[in-house]
């Protein structure tokens, strides 16, 4: 999520606020009055700054997630937050949205969406996949380890973990610190200073405030060491910068069926779609196969990409009107528009995908958002950052689609978000 160009964080923020209130009013009366609205007294902040998003933490989740059955009524919502497989309905697809940093909170989702087993090793059983929408980094004080935890995770899992580019990790490549973790900096810089090698160095444990020494030239010398450190590897050639531009992606279709869709950290606009060539293979997995080549190159470039049309606001890592909700009377100066949603029916249908998943725009009530209704009204966008990290609000979600039935998993429960059967046995032929 975060900063974007102009403020549109904060605009989406705001505008959003009404509607997503009335969202978490319907949520908290559907989980009997658990549910945790934008301004909830129970909402604190943890040791050295961190907001929690409800009582416990991650620590508490952990422990009701191991004592929960997990069964799922037929109203499609289930006492225990546990992901569950559904019989006969063949491989889950499952999403997680930003996480900013926050490893236990990384932690808590994978279990959350059922892909990791007690010991943190991946649990996916043959044809299940995840997909993370990007922004691992920034605001929180360990954006490294989560860095590496999903790296090792993607390696283990042999191609069944797709990482999304996100404006975050784009940011340092192109040398935008500004919301890199002070903490997370002077860690790393203590490692560095007791002898880390480079690119390897551990920003460990995100120093607290009393961590601090008390000689302040000691602190000034971890905090110019971690900032040179942090900036190395980042760069073109550095640890993260080489690593992002040969594997990461900005947009992938993933999934078989009904459950095949597309995954982006923002969106990608109808204009962005119009504007973007084909490599290799006609249509739309060659429109594909060029937008990742692009911002491929946009990421080897460095600093000097922030000029490149993938890095501007209306770009696949920023662009926000999907996620923006119509105001009342809204017309045609409404970014919800039927234009935009048809233009986003289009994309679909080019690349043969049921609906795209984004982050990037934080839901403030915890709830997976769904958008851009078909004909037999089945959504055709699905935003899920619901603020995981401690950073922002604390919240839980996983999105999963298994046998054509998308599903938000919370810590709560499961909720149905679509049937995509309902829309092919319908006769459905926007998608």
């Amino acid at each position: 999520m975060a900063a974007g160009p102009a403020g549109a964080g904060n605009r989406a923020l705001r505008e959003a606020r009404e509607a997503r209130e009335a969202r978490a009013a319907r949520a908290a009366r559907a989980a009997g009055g658990g549910g945790e609205g934008p301004g909830a007294a129970a909402r604190g902040r943890g040791p050295g700054g961190w907001r929690w998003g409800g009582a416990g933490g991650p620590a508490a989740l952990a422990a009701a997630l191991a004592a929960s059955s997990g069964g799922v009524g037929a109203g499609g919502r289930g006492a225990g937050g546990a992901a569950s497989r559904v019989g006969g309905a063949g491989p889950r697809l499952v999403a997680l949205g930003d996480l900013h940093g926050d490893l236990e909170q990384a932690e808590a989702a994978l279990r959350l969406a059922g892909v990791v087993d007690p010991s943190g090793a991946w649990a996916g059983r043959p044809g299940d996949l995840l997909v993370q929408t990007g922004d691992l980094v920034d605001r929180g004080p360990e954006s490294l380890q989560v860095l590496r935890r999903f790296e090792g995770l993607a390696e283990e899992a042999g191609g069944a973990v797709e990482l999304i580019l996100g404006n975050h990790e784009l940011m340092n490549v192109q040398g935008d610190f500004r919301y890199v973790n002070r903490r997370e900096v002077m860690a790393l810089g203590r490692s560095m200073i007791a002898g880390a090698a480079p690119g390897e160095g551990s920003a460990a444990l995100g120093a607290s405030e009393a961590d601090l020494s008390e000689d302040p030239s000691q602190n000034m010398r971890e905090l110019k060491a971690g900032t040179q450190e942090w900036a190395r590897q980042w760069e073109v050639d550095g640890r993260w910068g080489s690593a992002l531009a040969r594997r990461w992606k900005v947009a992938a279709v993933r999934g078989e069926g009904r459950c095949r869709l597309l995954f982006a950290h923002a969106g990608i606009s109808p204009a962005t779609w119009a504007g973007t060539g084909v490599f290799g293979t006609p249509g739309g997995e060659g429109r594909m196969a060029a937008l990742n080549l692009e911002m491929s190159g946009v990421l080897r470039q460095g600093r000097a990409g922030a000029f490149a049309r993938l890095s501007q606001a209306g770009g696949p890592l920023w662009f926000r009107d999907y996620a923006i909700p119509c105001p009342p009377g809204g017309g045609e100066a409404c970014p919800e528009s039927e234009q935009l949603c048809e233009g986003l029916a289009d994309i679909l249908k080019d690349v043969g995908a049921e609906a795209m998943v984004v982050g990037h725009t934080i839901q403030e009530d915890g709830s997976i958002l769904k958008r851009c209704p078909g004909p037999t009204g089945q959504p055709r966008l699905f935003v899920i950052d619901v603020g995981m990290s401690r950073a922002y609000l604390g919240h839980l979600a996983a999105l999963e689609c298994q046998g054509g039935v998308v599903a938000g998993l919370y810590p709560h429960g499961r909720e149905i978000l679509a049937n995509f059967n309902f829309q092919h046995e319908a006769g459905g032929s926007e998608l």
